[in-house]
């Protein structure tokens, strides 16, 4: 049987985003590379002034290819604030979740 490590997944996914919203803000006109690793419970993100928008999809590109567990989302936004309202999905807390899921399964 394949074990999926949802809860791992969704706590790397809790931990990973309060890491990205307490990121200094993005300076406008910039692109954004957001990469979770949920099971390293670790966020990377890059910011990329316009000029560079081809670097950037170069490096989500080579992201998506060589990390099998890495979630990599390549956005353009003025601030962190204006990626959780554009992107909210990114920054749903899991913690309440994953509570949720451990009653339910014992």
């Amino acid at each position: 049987m394949q074990r999926l490590n949802v809860e791992d997944y969704l706590a790397g996914y809790g931990s990973a985003l309060r890491i990205v919203a307490q990121k200094p803000a993005i300076k406008e006109g910039r692109d954004c590379l957001i990469v979770l690793e949920p099971v390293l419970r670790q966020t990377t993100l890059s910011s990329y002034p316009q000029r560079r928008l081809e670097q950037a999809s170069e490096d989500y590109l080579q992201i998506e290819r060589t990390r099998k567990n890495a979630n990599a989302v390549l956005v353009s936004a003025g601030s962190i604030g204006a990626l959780q309202r554009s992107y909210p999905n990114y920054f749903w807390d899991t913690d309440r979740f994953v509570d949720v899921m451990r009653r339910a399964i014992k």
